[in-house]
């Protein structure tokens, strides 16, 4: 079964290991629930002939769901 970086798991891991810290006073915060990131994903409705520019991806909860379903991505 594939870890997607949305799960809770996969996100702690990746804020350990490159350090990263969240910051209360930024308004910061992760997606962790791959379900909730498909359905996001589904409702912008993208399709395979789509060109995506996607800003402030963090650290590609989305992007790794969005990206097979597109023709490229920025």
């Amino acid at each position: 079964m594939h870890s997607y970086i949305s799960s809770p798991g996969k996100t702690a891991q990746i804020l350990k290991k490159y350090g990263i810290r969240l910051k209360k006073s930024l308004g910061q915060s992760f997606l962790i629930d791959t379900n909730s990131a498909k359905k996001i994903i589904s409702y912008a409705g993208v399709n395979a002939d789509d060109v995506i520019l996607e800003v402030g991806s963090g650290i590609g909860s989305l992007t790794e769901i969005l990206l097979p379903g597109v023709k490229r991505w920025f």
